[in-house]
């Protein structure tokens, strides 16, 4: 039995020995992962799973590693393995793990996890969202022409991003030419520390800014002031030769802003003062008349991991109390890089809202109390399933650029050029002649690749869900029951609505005929009727472009055989004397339907007097557009 017993104790005491290594592993990734070092932490969290250890909190913090160094592919395959150990993860890897799913195209998964999303956490703003659109798809990628997007010329193999158009030049960030000793790469991500730059709008050689602003840890997405004569930017908290960190540990980022003298030097370099050392603030920019300032921060209160913030800028310079921006822009993920368009838009990357993976750019109306309206994601053209985020305008706010980490790249994170395409939507309203506006009615627009059909409201107006380029040309059909139609060519434009008004088609009502009545048992034309008849020769001798149909009737007095017959001749008589004053027979049709629609209900409910026979011996017309 002794050997049997020191086997036992001797794999006892292996058994132990490799837990404990195992443990002081698991403790120096959680130590290297918590000063946000994730090269590291994968490395080790890696390696011990290797070996065999699995547990939800391991499986979290790997796919957390590679989701924030922006690999989210490689983040999918972990937080899949913790889905299928967890029975109810929280709502973040529900959501970042359908981000990360996007990034591989795979959009039903992603949003099959965004319903659970919903349906565990149905307080979660992002699972609201979805759960309010579920079809967000479907409109972003139909813009996918809205844009052209083209690479520029200024990139680097590094990381290059946050361009900021100013008068004569392009602003950016940039990683590239920061030195080569190691105190100049960040540890989260082994990636060099970036600084600001500057390149004229033909693309030429970038031009690093002066020290004054660069220093040697990170500076970024730097905004000027419309004169040129300030600036704003985002850096480390630092002083000259350390990072200053906070309470627990971890260095933030702060906004500071800067003077440009006449001679062109820098002065009056200075902290915000709503910066912290306990959280950050960044990526500052103005409003149009530079008197609100967007930035965003993670400080206490906020609604996610990242959040976009106004301050107001006081005449004296001062600022006044930070303002979150509230639900409508904000979700439990990351909103960043506010940008306020010339035209007074706000622009914003968000990977909480619904779109493409990774961060997109969203676009919403803000007004001057700050309340947000019609929040949109800009579209396929721009967003991709990778990060896409910062951008900028020119004063037409029509083209501009801005940053992405989408495949085909030169650096990690590239700058693009973008231009809208002109595209147009058909809208507009449709009325009657006294300028009523028509419900129901039938809008066809049509071109040599697809029918489309909508119709008009309750207030008369009608847009099709289609943007179409400008310049096309769209055949247009429109038509209402009682109105004549309209066929017509339109050419699309930006901006353009298309109203129409609809004839009626009755001839009695457009010309304000008295009714044509005819005696008992009589077919010829009454004087009385031929003044009538008289304005509907008027009519279609100045109108060439309709034709008229006449329908005449009877009363219900004799047989039904005989009575459509003298409607029929009674139609004819009618004709005859249009034809008689110069109506060319060709463009006109008549019929006699005899008892077939009586003018009053008398026949069916009781005896009628004389009078009301007579509402019946009539005749009718209703016109017809010729194309």
């Amino acid at each position: 039995m002794k050997p049997c017993f020191f086997i036992i104790v001797f794999f006892s005491l292996a058994f132990s020995f490799g837990l404990k290594a195992q443990d002081k592993k698991l403790k120096k990734a959680d130590k290297v992962y918590q000063k946000f070092d994730y090269v590291k932490a994968i490395n080790l969290y890696e390696g011990i799973a290797g070996r065999g250890y699995s547990s939800p909190e391991l499986y979290k913090k790997l796919g957390n590693s590679y989701y924030y160094m922006a690999k989210p592919e490689q983040a999918a395959s972990w937080y899949q393995q913790l889905m299928e150990e967890s029975e109810k993860p929280e709502a973040n890897y529900y959501y970042r793990y359908a981000q990360s799913l996007k990034a591989g195209r795979q959009f039903n998964k992603a949003n099959s996890m965004l319903g659970e999303l919903a349906k565990n956490y149905p307080n979660d703003i992002r699972g609201k969202l979805y759960k309010e659109n579920p079809l967000y798809l479907e409109r972003i990628f139909k813009d996918s022409s809205k844009y052209t997007v083209s690479h520029v010329a200024f990139n680097s193999p590094y990381s290059d991003y946050a361009p900021s158009i100013t008068e004569n030049n392009i602003v950016f960030t940039s990683a590239r030419d920061t030195g080569f000793l190691a105190k100049n790469i960040q540890s989260w991500n082994y990636r060099a520390f970036t600084d600001i730059y500057t390149v004229n709008d033909k693309g030429n050689r970038a031009t690093k800014l002066p020290k004054k602003i660069n220093s040697k840890y990170n500076e970024s997405t730097a905004f000027f002031t419309k004169n040129g004569k300030k600036v704003y930017f985002t850096r480390n908290n630092a002083d000259k030769k350390k990072l200053i960190n906070g309470n627990d540990n971890i260095n933030r980022l702060q906004i500071f802003q800067a003077d440009v003298m006449e001679n062109g030097e820098w002065a009056n370099l200075r902290r915000l003062p709503f910066s912290s050392d306990e959280y950050s603030v960044a990526h500052p920019t103005l409003n149009k008349e530079e008197t609100v300032m967007f930035f965003v921060s993670d400080m206490p209160g906020g609604k996610g991991m990242s959040d976009i913030y106004a301050v107001a800028i006081n005449t004296d310079g001062s600022y006044g109390e930070p303002t979150n921006l509230g639900a409508q822009i904000n979700t439990e993920s990351r909103e960043s890089f506010p940008y306020i368009s010339p035209q007074g838009k706000l622009y914003f990357a968000s990977d909480g809202q619904p779109g493409l993976g990774g961060f997109d750019i969203f676009s919403a109306e803000i007004d001057s109390q700050l309340q947000i309206q019609n929040v949109a994601n800009l579209g396929a053209g721009i967003n991709s399933p990778q990060d896409d985020f910062s951008i900028t305008m020119y004063p037409d706010g029509k083209s501009g650029y801005f940053a992405s980490n989408r495949k085909g790249g030169t650096g990690s994170d590239d700058i693009y050029m973008f231009a809208n395409n002109c595209l147009s939507t058909i809208t507009g309203n449709i009325a009657n002649n006294q300028g009523s506006m028509l419900e129901n009615a039938m809008v066809v627009i049509s071109n040599h690749k697809k029918t489309y059909r909508t119709t008009t409201d309750t207030q008369g107006n009608y847009m099709l869900g289609e943007n179409f380029d400008c310049g096309s040309r769209l055949s247009l059909h429109i038509e209402k029951e009682g109105f004549l139609p309209i066929d017509t060519v339109i050419e699309t434009g930006s901006g353009k609505t298309y109203n129409f008004t609809l004839e009626t088609e009755s001839l009695n009502e457009r010309l304000a005929l008295n009714e044509i009545y005819f005696g008992f048992d009589k077919s010829d034309v009454t004087d009385n009727a031929k003044q009538e008849l008289d304005k509907i020769v008027a009519f279609l001798t100045d109108n060439k472009g309709y034709r008229l149909e006449i329908v005449s009737y009877t009363d219900r007095i004799g047989k039904a055989s005989y009575n459509l017959k003298l409607s029929q001749q009674r139609a004819q008589a009618t004709a005859n004397y249009l034809i008689s004053h110069g109506i060319s027979a060709n463009r006109i049709t008549s019929q006699g339907k005899g008892e077939a629609q009586l003018a009053t209900k008398c026949f069916t409910e009781g005896p009628c007097n004389k009078p009301t026979y007579k509402e019946n011996r009539r005749s009718e017309f209703k016109l017809i557009k010729t194309n």
